[in-house]
C-alpha cells in the first residue's frame, strides 16, 4: 500500500517537473522546489522502511498490517 503511495507522488512529481513552461526551464527555483520535494519524498520513504522494526515486525508483516489498516479505513471498523 505505501508502496502504492510513493510511486504515485513520484509521479506526480515528474508530471510536474516535465509540464514545465519554456519559462520554468530558466528558473533555479523550479529545479529547487522540485529538489527539496524529492528530498522530502525519500526522506518519507526510508521513515516507511524502517517504520517496522520500531513495531518489533519484519517488513512483510508491516506491509501486511499497512493492508489491514488501510481496509479498516476504506471500510469502517467491523461489526458484529
Amino acid at each position: 500500500m505505501q508502496a502504492i503511495n510513493f510511486t504515485e507522488k513520484m509521479q506526480v512529481l515528474v508530471a510536474r517537473y516535465n509540464d514545465r513552461t519554456e519559462h520554468d526551464v530558466l528558473t533555479g527555483d523550479v529545479v529547487e522546489d522540485f529538489s527539496e520535494q524529492i528530498i522530502r519524498l525519500y526522506q518519507s520513504l526510508r521513515e516507511e522502511l524502517s517504520s517496522f522494526a520500531d513495531m518489533g515486525i519484519d517488513l512483510e508483516e508491516k506491509a501486511f498490517y499497512d493492508i489491514l489498516k488501510q481496509l479498516c479505513v476504506n471500510n469502517g471498523p467491523l461489526q458484529n
